[in-house]
């Protein structure tokens, strides 16, 4: 098994997604049409070289929350939990990222700065992501310290909780 970086993901991609490090999504919200942009703090993922082609990678987009974000906005203005987990959502429905640059499959992986934090975010997750076959790919953790973009967690090593509160591993 072996880390890949972001950066050979990205290069791969379509230009608009490359220069950007994220992609458009398109949902409905409210009855509106709305298109976002979603940008991962970091999106890595693990090669497992003893598996065929095409089943040889696990794809990880991660988000570290600091609890800036205002947890239950109603708008999908500005940054907030809610655009983030409707734009997730809608890239695993569509198949946004296996259309733009063959990725089948990606969890969203939320980190948090404390187990109360986590704990919230994943409650919201349930009311946002009711009925949505995208929350089984879903993932909340806590961070120790304050995670920021540029001070990567250990994510594969932090205990992982699933949208209903069960302590998972990251399916690898």
């Amino acid at each position: 098994m072996s880390f890949v970086n972001e950066e050979e993901l990205y290069a791969r991609a379509p230009k608009h997604i490359r220069a950007y490090r994220g992609w458009p999504v398109e949902l409905v919200y409210g009855g509106e049409l709305y298109t976002t942009w979603l940008k991962p703090d970091r999106f890595p993922s693990l090669r497992f070289n003893d598996r065929p082609r095409g089943s040889d990678r696990r794809y990880f987009a991660i988000e570290y929350e600091t609890g800036s974000n205002e947890t239950k906005r109603s708008t999908l203005s500005g940054t907030s939990l809610l655009r983030k987990y409707l734009s997730y959502a809608a890239t695993f429905e569509q198949e946004i990222l296996k259309k733009q640059i063959g990725i089948p499959y990606f969890y969203s992986l939320f980190v948090g700065v404390s187990e109360a934090h986590r704990d919230e975010m994943r409650k919201y997750a349930v009311v946002v992501l009711k009925g949505s076959p995208a929350a089984r790919a879903f993932r909340f953790a806590v961070e120790p310290e304050k995670p920021t973009p540029e001070k990567s967690a250990d994510v594969f090593g932090a205990i992982w909780h699933d949208i209903k509160g069960k302590e998972v591993e990251l399916p690898l």
